[in-house]
């Protein structure tokens, strides 16, 4: 699914196909580098900033199940043209999925879903970033090796960014 694709020049979406964002509903968190941002706009600035460079964004996947439970797996995809991606994921798998957050990694690095919801326990559900795809592990209770919650940290959507 490549339904969206825009480039960034210094932070600016300057086109593409599809070019529009949830930026607005969605906040960035990033595990696996040093950037954090509050939004994917953001994310692609700072990004940008590291790479004085121009910026590709290309949705490659959606939940086809969002309100389903979502253990542990492998999404199949072809990073080999990427540098990183971002990881959309709702805190649970309501259909409103109010609690959107998104973090990002680099291929061949491993990242967080890191997650609490209005008081609620913190979840945690870690994923792998290979050329062939995303290894999602189960969800666990944060600090526990035990319990698991896959109805939490559902990935909702992966973004393939290219450093051009």
């Amino acid at each position: 699914m490549q339904d969206a694709i825009i480039l960034y020049e210094n932070g600016k979406a300057i086109g593409g196909e599809g070019h529009q964002t949830d930026a607005d509903d969605i906040t960035f968190d990033n595990t696996g580098t040093d950037l954090v941002s509050e939004n994917v706009e953001d994310a692609i600035v700072e990004v940008n900033a590291k790479t004085s460079g121009l910026t590709r964004m290309t949705k490659l996947w959606e939940n086809p199940s969002p309100t389903a439970s979502f253990s542990e797996q492998t999404v199949a995809l072809d990073l080999s043209d990427y540098d990183a991606v971002i990881v959309s994921a709702g805190y649970d798998n309501s259909s409103s999925h109010r609690n959107i957050n998104c973090f990002t990694s680099f291929v061949g690095s491993s990242g967080t879903i890191d997650m609490t919801n209005y008081g609620a326990s913190a979840r945690q559900r870690t994923f792998d970033v290979a050329t062939t795809g995303i290894r999602f592990t189960a969800t666990y209770f944060n600090g526990s090796s035990s319990s698991i919650d896959n109805t939490t940290c559902i990935p909702l959507a992966i973004y393939g960014i290219k450093i051009i």
